[in-house]
């Protein structure tokens, strides 16, 4: 998925308002495509977590580190948008997009709803994933740390064994030399 995102050049100083609400829209637009590919992407990285492919969640983290740092250009285009919205005199009193949408004509208010509708529906559904894989991982490191402890205490636990005087007194080997 290729998203381009749109320049904010000097153009930015001769818009009109209008314009500014469709690049705006056009913004969030892009940022809620790219939480639906991030979402996607956590979908794949959970199956990748259950099956424990160590080399296909590496590929999936690396995707999903390109989509936030595009993410975060198109919310600096979102801050310049709303930045130069700001200096019309029909927003002058807004501090938030919140604000800007509910002074907006109707035709563009039912739009940019629209817009901010599924980037929090989008947030949300990525933030359970994000908590889904962030337990598995919980009790995949949980079952290693059990796992070495166990390990770790069968190596150091005396065994029983015939020591240099035939006596039958423990003593320590390591568990992975010792005959079956």
């Amino acid at each position: 998925m290729r998203t381009q995102v749109p320049s904010a050049t000097s153009d930015l100083a001769d818009a009109t308002w209008e314009d500014l609400f469709e690049r705006l829209n056009q913004s969030l637009s892009m940022h809620a495509d790219l939480l639906q590919a991030m979402v996607h992407l956590a979908e794949l990285q959970e199956k990748a977590l259950f099956r424990a492919s160590l080399e296909e969640i590496k590929k999936i983290t690396a995707a999903q580190e390109i989509l936030v740092a595009r993410a975060g250009k198109v919310e600096e285009q979102r801050q310049r948008y709303t930045a130069h919205l700001v200096r019309f005199p029909r927003f002058a009193d807004c501090q938030t997009l919140a604000q800007i949408v509910a002074v907006a004509p109707p035709d563009r208010k039912t739009a940019l709803e629209t817009c901010m509708g599924q980037l929090q529906q989008q947030t949300k559904i990525l933030r359970e994933k994000t908590a889904r894989n962030e337990e598995m991982l919980q009790q995949t490191l949980k079952f290693f740390q059990h796992f070495m402890n166990t390990m770790c205490a069968a190596t150091e636990a005396p065994t029983a064994g015939y020591g240099r005087g035939g006596d039958m007194s423990g003593e320590q080997r390591a568990f992975f030399s010792k005959r079956i």
